[in-house]
């Protein structure tokens, strides 16, 4: 007599695996970069806009050398843009922004010189902490700038 097939049982379901959490190097064009600045570059990429990471300004005015270095001159309808995205912990002190407009008092006039939009721009600035992830840039640089 045939024997009688096994039963069958029922495939074990799981449960979805975690998204991949976004990767990152520390590294923009070989220069070190917080997640902030790699997470904005990344999107920048993305969206094929050309840009100039750590862009060193040199004044007649003693700025330390962090301090004369742009984070991001984005290119963009014609125009360079400096951006600077940024920790709300560091930029938000009342000490931080003394220095920062210090700074920007000092760049700007050079910058302008240079055809390069002023520092402190409200069209252009970003909030503290942003982006928080890849598709945040994305969604930043779309806002920001006329080639995404």
């Amino acid at each position: 007599y045939p024997k009688a097939r096994a039963r069958r049982h029922e495939a074990q379901k799981f449960e979805p695996a975690a998204p991949i959490a976004e990767t990152l190097t520390g590294f923009v064009h070989g220069h070190d970069a917080s997640a902030l600045e790699e997470r904005f570059a990344a999107a920048l990429d993305f969206y094929g806009i050309p840009y100039i990471f750590q862009f060193e300004v040199f004044s007649a005015y003693s700025i330390p050398g962090a301090e004369r270095a742009i984070d991001f001159v984005v290119q963009d309808a014609g125009l360079q843009i400096p951006v600077e995205p940024g920790s709300g912990f560091v930029h938000d002190s009342p000490s931080r922004r003394n220095i920062d407009e210090q700074r920007w008092a000092t760049l700007n006039p050079i910058l302008m010189a240079m055809g390069i939009q002023p520092l402190g721009d409200p069209l252009y600035a970003i909030a503290p902490d942003r982006p928080r992830s890849v598709e945040d840039a994305k969604a930043l640089v779309s806002e920001l700038f006329v080639s995404a």
